[in-house]
């Protein structure tokens, strides 16, 4: 996870020292409740909580900034707040809104992601970051009990384009800066939302401020070669291209993790019911495209 607030005094510092020297150069990396972890499901504690609720996600923003902080790719949608996306319910403590979200990625596919699932490595990772409504920006939610979460959403790679991934993918090749671009935040979203992982952790890039509340999704977004090539592209520090951007795990000392028991595996995307979805379904090793018409109704 990275945020610009770190752009202008600790950026070299940073990514010029290897992730596992962190805690060295920042004491807080070496904290007790860090992430990324090994999501394993057989060993989560089964936990059912109520449905997750998006607000202000079902409609298209126009004025979203897309920056290259020299490490991601990150996306702030810049909107008044009563237009803001906001999440509740699922077991968080109160209401989110949220500031950006990000990707991590790998020089080839079979790594990139932060967090494992089962034992294994996808290609992305996209983390969105909330916080808690009450607080004006992201700075003044650090280090706050319960201020921030974040949502990730693992990809996997697919023999065919993602066009949900299109208005970002479009802007890549010239994303300076910063650029504005449309963005639809909830076609991001995988196909299920009841099903997830839950556990406190921190910040990914220091500070590697602790407590964060963690939802990982365990449904996917697919991604194909052609389109995680155009992020690998990308150009970061002394016009090297960015690549590995994520991570190495973390131990869970003795934290627990939750996974939610959802009741079954439909579609609980408002787009399901009210919009044509565009859904994976597999084929020979991969995810492809299948259009299904209110399948889920």
């Amino acid at each position: 996870m990275i945020f610009s607030i770190h752009k202008y005094y600790t950026i070299t510092l940073i990514f010029a020292a290897s992730p596992k020297n962190w805690a060295e150069l920042f004491p807080s990396c070496g904290g007790e409740s860090q992430s990324p972890i090994a999501l394993k499901s057989s060993s989560a504690t089964p936990i059912t909580y109520p449905p997750l609720e998006f607000i202000n996600f079902d409609f298209t923003y126009g004025s979203a900034t897309a920056l290259n902080t020299g490490h991601s790719v990150q996306v702030s949608p810049t909107l008044p707040d009563g237009e803001v996306p906001k999440v509740r319910g699922g077991g968080l403590p109160k209401e989110y809104k949220l500031v950006q979200f990000h990707f991590h990625w790998g020089r080839k596919s079979n790594r990139g992601s932060e967090h494992t699932l089962d034992g294994k490595r996808y290609p992305m990772e996209m983390h969105l970051v909330f916080i808690g409504t009450e607080y004006k920006d992201f700075n003044a939610a650090l280090n706050k009990t319960n201020a921030i979460a974040v949502f990730s959403v693992l990809f996997k790679k697919s023999k065919f384009d993602n066009p949900i991934l299109n208005p970002l993918i479009d802007v890549l090749p010239d994303v300076g800066s910063e650029d504005e671009m449309p963005v639809h935040v909830f076609k991001l979203l995988p196909w299920d939302l009841s099903s997830f992982f839950r556990y406190n952790g921190s910040l990914t890039t220091p500070l590697c401020n602790e407590p964060v509340i963690w939802t990982v999704f365990d449904s996917f977004v697919p991604i194909s070669e052609r389109q995680l090539e155009l992020y690998r592209e990308l150009e970061g520090f002394d016009e090297v291209n960015i690549e590995d951007n994520f991570r190495p795990l973390q131990d869970l000392n003795g934290r627990t993790v939750y996974k939610n028991k959802a009741k079954s595996r439909y579609c609980r995307h408002p787009f399901c019911v009210f919009y044509e979805k565009i859904q994976p379904f597999k084929y020979k090793g991969y995810y492809g495209w299948k259009r299904l018409k209110n399948y889920y109704l």
